[in-house]
This record gives structure tokens, C-alpha cells and sequence, in this order.
């Protein structure tokens, strides 16, 4: 009874054992620092970057709700936000400008005998600027209200009318007898001068629309990123 643990002990004193047992204790320790470690490391590296990409990831779901709201608001003014654009530019486009007037002289039939568009007020802490106006046409009554009329149109550059000067010709007062007297809602076919002063405007802060511009632009935007 007393020799089976003998030969055990026996038997796990031999070299062969001892090496074999040390081998595998230097085995596992060689795994535990050439790749368990690093190995390890990696992993603590990857699990930051997951959770670095999972913020990421909330922050653009988050923005992309934003978008596909604004989106919305966009589809649904988009009209508005294009009338705006034409009637407020993001640049004072003179010259536009001068075609406008020039335009809407011709189409109401009345004389524009001077236009002046040439200075700039330059907006204060973004704001709108300001260009002043000064205009002169002459015609009947029927024409030049129509010029006022079309002046404010919707679709026509925004402008403010600051002074309006009405005046009859010479020959309308010399006719009625009484100079100054005539009245600019009589006499169709007598003409009269009206001398305008307005602002015209322009807000560089702004985003121009163009006509083309689609209102589903900003869905696309959105949807891109989901």
C-alpha cells in the first residue's frame, strides 16, 4: 500500500518529467507575453475605437434627423425661400438691377429718363445693405401707376419707396388752367413725371436659390448619409 505513491513521486523526479513539466510552464508564459498581452491590448484598443464609432454614430443619426426636419421646412417654403432670394440677392447685382427697372419701364409703356443705382450702404453686423435708388420716369397716369404697381411685384427686386414725387407736365396744367392742380388719377392721356427715391437691397449673409434648385435638395443631403 505504502509503494504506489512512492513510484509516483518517483516517477515525477525523473529529468524527463521535470523538463517536460518546465517546458510547459515556459510555454504558457512565452503565450501569456508574445500574444496573449499583445493580443490583449489590441482588443482594449478596438473596444475604444467601438465606442468612439458608436459616438460618431449617434452624433450623425442625430444630425440626420436634423437634416430630414429642416428638409421638410424646405420643401414646404421652398417657394417663399426662392421669392426671398430673388427679391433680397446675396450680392448687390447693379446691373440686375438696371435691367429690372429698364424691363419694367418698357413693359408699362412709360419714359425712363434717369436712373441712378451707383452707391452702396454696406450692411452693419449682418444685416441687410442698402442701395439707393433714384428714378425719374415720365408717362401717363394709367402707365406710370402701373410702373409703381409692378414696382412692388413679388417677383421684382425688393425695394422700399423712400420719397415719390408726382408732378403733371406743363402742357396738362397749362390745359386745366390751373397749374399743379391736376389730379394723377384723371387725364389718361396727359403726362406726367414721377421722381422716385427708394433703397434697394442685398444680404450678403444669405444663400442664394436659383431657379433650378430643387426643394428635395436637402433630402438627398440627408438620405446620403443613412
Amino acid at each position: 500500500m505504502n509503494r504506489l505513491p512512492s513510484i509516483n513521486l518517483d516517477a515525477l523526479k525523473r529529468p524527463t518529467v521535470l523538463i517536460s513539466i518546465g517546458s510547459v510552464i515556459v510555454l504558457a508564459l512565452l503565450w501569456w507575453f508574445l500574444w496573449m498581452s499583445p493580443q490583449s491590448s489590441k482588443l482594449t484598443s478596438i473596444h475604444s475605437q467601438i465606442a468612439t464609432l458608436n459616438t460618431e454614430l449617434n452624433s450623425d443619426k442625430a444630425q440626420l434627423l436634423l437634416v430630414k426636419s429642416e428638409s421638410k421646412v424646405v420643401k414646404q417654403n421652398y417657394d417663399k425661400l426662392l421669392q426671398f432670394s430673388q427679391a433680397v440677392p446675396t450680392a448687390p447685382d447693379q446691373q440686375i438691377l438696371t435691367t429690372q427697372i429698364y424691363d419694367l419701364a418698357k413693359s408699362t409703356g412709360v419714359q425712363l429718363t434717369s436712373f441712378s443705382d451707383n452707391s452702396l450702404i454696406p450692411p452693419a453686423s449682418n444685416g441687410l445693405g442698402e442701395i439707393p435708388v433714384a428714378i425719374t420716369i415720365v408717362g401717363n397716369h394709367t402707365q406710370c401707376l402701373n410702373f409703381l404697381d409692378d414696382l412692388y411685384s413679388p417677383k421684382f427686386r425688393l425695394l422700399t419707396i423712400s420719397t415719390f414725387s408726382p408732378a403733371p407736365s406743363s402742357s396738362a396744367s397749362s390745359s386745366s388752367g390751373a397749374p399743379g392742380t391736376v389730379s394723377i388719377l384723371a387725364h389718361d392721356t396727359l403726362q406726367y413725371t414721377f421722381i422716385l427715391a427708394a433703397i434697394a437691397y442685398y444680404y450678403p449673409g444669405g444663400t442664394s436659390l436659383s431657379a433650378t434648385t430643387t426643394a428635395t435638395a436637402a433630402t438627398t443631403a440627408a438620405t446620403t448619409k443613412s
